[in-house]
């Protein structure tokens, strides 16, 4: 009797030991998918983290030619910057050679000017002085016409 009632509470035993070992058997199988779905969604983070960074990269890239290029413009126009700077300053010193040149040739003009102005005062002096001469002499001349044309008429 002793050893059905201890086979009985063995028995027993088992079976809690087995629906416990069941019970186990089933956390571990949730535990287990829980485990591949957490893995499964933590390799698509992931991979969509490892997306994005290429794309990071690949516009970063982009964008590191486009500066260049904009670099590149930049030096070209600081170039053609310094080219027109210069040639601005050669224009400039052109006309500022032409300028002094035109000066020079407008103070020369203007001393052949004056030249020209004092030989017409001279004119106009020497042709006042024969005026006068010619006014002062004019009646005598006048009396030897007079003198000549009453000697012709007595000759006639």
């Amino acid at each position: 009797n002793s050893m059905k009632a201890n086979a009985s509470v063995l028995s027993a035993n088992i079976n809690a030991i087995e629906q416990t070992a069941n019970i186990l058997k089933a956390k571990v199988n949730e535990s287990e998918e829980s485990l591949k779905n957490s893995s499964t969604i933590l390799m698509e983070k992931q991979n969509l983290t490892e997306s994005k960074i290429q794309n990071i990269t690949k516009n970063t890239e982009i964008l590191m030619a486009d500066l260049n290029k904009t670099i590149a413009k930049l030096n070209n126009h600081e170039i053609l910057l310094n080219k027109t700077q210069i040639d601005f300053d050669s224009l400039l010193n052109k006309a500022i050679s032409e300028q002094n040149s035109l000066t020079l040739t407008l103070n020369k003009t203007m001393n052949t000017q004056n030249e020209v102005q004092a030989l017409l005062n001279n004119s106009v002096m020497n042709m006042n002085n024969l005026a006068s001469t010619l006014n002062k002499t004019a009646p005598e001349q006048a009396n030897a016409i007079q003198n000549l044309e009453a000697r012709m008429l007595k000759l006639e």
